[in-house]
């Protein structure tokens, strides 16, 4: 039994700089799905892993999710935090921080997402990218920040940037998906011990 599938209806649509997305969606059995609702054999496929990777926002339980299992495995296992899109759950930015980020028994080791999610995360809309993501990445300094832009990707812990390198300048077919394949590109590099930097 998977439940309801998510689904999203995604339009692209031209900007002077190139194309932005737009998703409607339907978060399906995600929408509240919560540590509870884990099978013993999923409990048992997380806690033989080298690497967990949680997401999205949409799932209004992420909180209890992410906090239970960062609270529950083995300390060795490295956990991955994709909040997705944070502009509908900017009350629950709060939560996030506390109870995920700041969570007392282990933090997450790396938190990955764009500038919008950076500076949603950081509480600094307003204020340039590289204050919001120093000052995150000073707040929560155990935690690696992987940062993807259209125009760089960079790596940050401590307030320090670790790591920067500049997208290739290619002509862009689709927007969508595109964080989705910086992730699984730069989670494989991890995997394969490949240098941060």
């Amino acid at each position: 039994e998977f439940g309801d599938l998510a689904s999203s209806l995604i339009l692209e649509i031209p900007t002077d700089n190139g194309k932005n997305n737009v998703m409607i969606s339907s978060a399906g059995s995600i929408a509240n799905f919560s540590y509870a609702k884990l099978t013993q054999n999923q409990l048992k496929t997380l806690k033989a892993s080298n690497t967990i990777i949680i997401t999205n926002a949409q799932n209004m339980e992420l909180t209890n999710l992410a906090k239970n299992i960062l609270e529950k495995i083995d300390s060795n296992i490295k956990v991955w935090i994709d909040f997705s899109d944070l502009t509908p759950h900017k009350h629950r930015i709060d939560s996030f921080c506390e109870d995920i980020l700041g969570n007392h028994v282990k933090s997450p080791d790396f938190i990955v997402g764009n500038e919008n999610e950076f500076k949603e995360l950081s509480k600094q809309p307003n204020n340039s990218l590289e204050t919001a993501i120093e000052s995150i990445s000073t707040s929560y300094n155990s935690i690696i920040f992987c940062l993807h832009t259209a125009k760089v990707a960079e790596v940050w812990k401590n307030g320090e940037c670790l790591a920067s390198e500049k997208s290739f300048s290619i002509p862009v077919l689709r927007a969508t998906g595109a964080g989705d394949s910086w992730h699984a590109g730069f989670l494989t590099g991890f995997e394969l011990h490949l240098s941060l930097s």
